[in-house]
Order: structure tokens, then sequence, then C-alpha cells
């Protein structure tokens, strides 16, 4: 667990990447990274620093492609033990699980079920990295996300 991200660290989350959506940037100006290897197989969110690590070097957002029908904009911002992303669409705000995708020229693509919607928004994927980690703690049971 760390602090929240800086003022420089959100500007610079904002100048690299300015397609991040508002509801991430809200985050990370109130809650650090978060590591919790110890639930189910592990979930982390990502700092803004590890966010702007992942992306390829290029003046876009990263893309989900296949098996989609049209390329979706995203920025990756968690992961789990697993070795599955999680990433928030651009324009609409909802939440991915990239499991088992491939990563070529900063487009992530997969099989029909390698690439998933597991919420919303980043408020209901909050709310249910939340009560997967309530589910763990009281009672051993692993929620997947």
């Amino acid at each position: 667990m760390g602090p929240p991200a800086s003022g420089a660290e959100l500007d610079l989350l904002r100048e690299r990447l300015p397609w991040t959506p508002d509801e991430l940037v809200a985050l990370h100006r109130h809650v650090g990274p978060v590591t919790l290897p110890d639930i189910g197989n592990g979930y982390f969110l990502h700092a803004p620093d590890g966010v702007l690590a992942a992306l390829d070097q290029q003046d876009r957002a990263d893309q989900i492609g296949e098996p989609l029908a049209e390329h979706i904009d995203v920025v990756v911002f968690g992961s789990n033990g697993g070795g599955d992303l999680y990433a928030i669409a651009v324009t609409d705000g909802r939440v991915f699980r990239l499991q088992d995708a491939s990563y070529i020229g900063g487009v992530y693509g997969g099989t029909n079920h390698g690439i998933t919607v597991v919420a919303a928004d980043l408020h209901d994927f909050l709310e249910r990295f939340l009560n997967a980690v309530n589910a763990f703690a009281m009672n051993g049971d692993i929620t997947d996300l």
C-alpha cells in the first residue's frame, strides 16, 4: 500500500495519457496503490507510474481488439495474481478483465472467453472488488472478478 498520487504524478498521467478517464484520475487522487497478494490469487490496483510503465510507446490509448467487433480504447489499471489485467474503457467507463490476452502493437486480443466486461463502470468494479475482499476475509470464499 502506498499514498495517493501527488499532484505532479497526476499531472504526468494526464500529460502522457490525456485519454485517461476522470474516474481513474479521481481514484488515484484519493487512493494509493493497492496490493492484496493474500486475497484469493491476489489483487492489485496500480499506481499512476505503473499505469504509465505498462503503456506501449505510442500516442494513443491501448486498445482491446478481437474478439470484439470493434476496437475499444482502454487504460489498464489493475491485475490479479493469475495474470489477468483490468482495463477501463476510455469512452464509456466499462471495466474489462483481460484474461490470457496477447498484446501486440498496443492492442490486446484473446479468445472469446478471455476478454469480458466485469463491471459497468469503475464504481461498480470497486464495489465488486470490496465484496471479493470481504468474502475472502469473512470465510475464505474466492470471488471471481
